[in-house]
């Protein structure tokens, strides 16, 4: 297993990978959106949301290794449920 200094951006340079928000794990269930990282398992994807509306951004980076992901179930700044409805 590797320490959090060997995985620190370690995945910075790979490309953006596709992922399901609602697939991932919680990284507590008090956090609807922080969810553990899929690739290194250590690091936390936060959810960012855009400084001027306030909506979710489908973008996102683990905090620890650098991994660079796209929520392919987020339009318009919100999640949507697997039939295509928005949660909010």
């Amino acid at each position: 297993m590797k320490t959090q200094d060997e995985e620190t951006l370690v995945n910075y340079s790979n490309p953006v990978v596709k992922v399901v928000h609602r697939n991932l794990q919680r990284a507590d269930e008090n956090s609807p959106f922080r969810s553990l990282c899929p690739f290194c398992f250590n690091g936390i994807l936060l959810v960012g949301r855009d400084d001027k509306d306030f909506k979710l951004k489908a973008q996102d980076r683990c905090v620890l290794c650098g991994q660079a992901v796209e929520y392919i179930d987020m339009q318009d700044g919100e999640l949507c449920l697997p039939d295509g409805g928005k949660t909010g």
